[in-house]
């Protein structure tokens, strides 16, 4: 029980006649159980209107509202109608997820045929980017025959590579590997710069010159031997 003057527990004390009242174990006051009872009901009038929860206890009882297992059913259906923070940021990444695997028409551009391990190598000049010295470019590696990795095997793999035009310096920013021709069917693999850092590498001799003149805006991409519709370009 509470104290009606500081709030203060009461405990049940003896006095020299043998009666038994309520006395505060901060200012001392002592007061008989009616007084007491009177107490507990204005705080009950008081306190019952504040508490949400099914019990509502002052002194050492407890009290039951009525009302209270409507109001907690309404706490909890409005609980439901927000969702929690973590359950809004993983809706938003699948989204982003979602809206980047959308498919994306585009052109192929061929640019080299290996005749002897199958491979046909493309460039889409509509992902080229400039930003100084250094241009970015999507290319794609399509393959006669599945190739070989660990753990799955490729037909096609696009890979977003970097282009320092002025140093002559190449980096892969990530390697996507599908199971089927162009880009298509399952993806198997893929990797980014996020888990494993780039490295600046200079550009080879051959193919990887070819694709870094056509990155930096030094060679041809018009009148192409052979163009294709790409599928779904992810």
């Amino acid at each position: 029980m509470i104290c009606a003057h500081c709030g203060t527990l009461l405990v049940e004390d003896r006095f020299m006649d043998w009666t038994a009242r309520w006395r505060c174990l901060k200012c001392g006051r002592a007061q008989d159980s009616l007084s007491v009872e009177k107490h507990l009901a204005r705080q009950r009038e008081h306190v019952l209107p504040d508490y949400l929860n099914e019990e509502a206890r002052v002194g050492s009882e407890s009290i039951v509202r009525p009302d209270a297992p409507e109001q907690c059913l309404t706490q909890r259906d409005q609980r439901k109608s927000h969702p929690p923070k973590r359950d809004l940021k993983r809706l938003v990444l699948l989204t982003l997820l979602t809206l980047s695997s959308a498919p994306a028409y585009g052109e192929w551009v061929e640019v080299s045929v290996n005749a002897e391990s199958g491979e046909t190598v493309y460039v889409d000049p509509g992902t080229i980017r400039h930003k100084g010295d250094i241009a970015e470019m999507s290319v794609l590696y399509d393959n006669k025959t599945a190739q070989p990795a660990v753990g799955h095997a490729y037909l096609s793999k696009k890979v977003q590579n970097e282009y320092n035009c002025k140093e002559a310096m190449k980096r892969m920013l990530s390697v996507t590997e599908f199971s089927g021709h162009m880009a298509s069917g399952n993806v198997v693999y893929m990797s980014s710069p996020l888990f494993s850092p780039a490295t600046w590498m200079p550009t080879r001799i051959g193919l990887g010159e070819t694709l870094s003149k056509l990155a930096c805006g030094k060679g041809p991409t018009s009148a192409p031997a052979h163009t294709k519709n790409a599928l779904p370009a992810r």
